[in-house]
């Protein structure tokens, strides 16, 4: 063989060879500047992430702030309901013994006939003074009011409510 000839197919291997190597360092280029592409959006997404990530955790602790400063103002209100609960009893207590105490003049009388008429509280309070004096032996006594309890109705006489004017009586 001779030496053009070796030569001629050496140049042209050469030039293959160098076309083969220049297609697999573009290829090689292309790849490598997609992953740079890809790393770089990577990057980014997770900066995005991490900011997002920092406002999440600043939210959690403002939450948690926040929820602090709500148990204290629960724990303020729950203090003011047990205290308004007290009071409200003992204003209740209160209020019965007023009651009590406002009634201890009264005393309830059962089994009065009715008359077949209307009858007004001071024909209630003359028919309450004859039944004490009559019945019980007990003149003299000094009456406030009297008055029938309920509305009429046809199974029997209502109760009559006295109240005297001295708790003596």
């Amino acid at each position: 063989m001779d030496s053009t000839l070796i030569k001629t197919l050496l140049e042209s291997q050469e030039r293959a060879y160098k076309s083969a190597m220049d297609t697999v360092v573009k290829q090689m280029n292309d790849r490598i500047m997609k992953l740079e592409s890809t790393v770089s959006d990577l990057t980014t997404s997770l900066q995005i992430s991490q900011r997002e990530i920092d406002d999440l955790k600043s939210t959690i602790k403002e939450l948690g702030k926040e929820k602090q400063f709500i148990k204290v103002k629960m724990d303020q209100q729950a203090a003011v309901i047990n205290s308004s609960k007290s009071e409200i009893e003992s204003l209740g207590e209160r209020c019965n013994c007023m009651e009590d105490y406002s009634r201890r003049n009264n005393i309830r009388i059962s089994g009065v006939e009715e008359p077949s008429s209307g009858e007004t509280w001071e024909q209630t309070v003359a028919t309450v003074l004859s039944l004490l004096d009559d019945k019980l032996q007990l003149p003299g006594v000094e009456m406030e009011r009297a008055h029938k309890v309920g509305q009429r109705r046809d199974a029997g006489p209502r109760s009559i409510v006295a109240r005297f004017s001295r708790f003596s009586d």
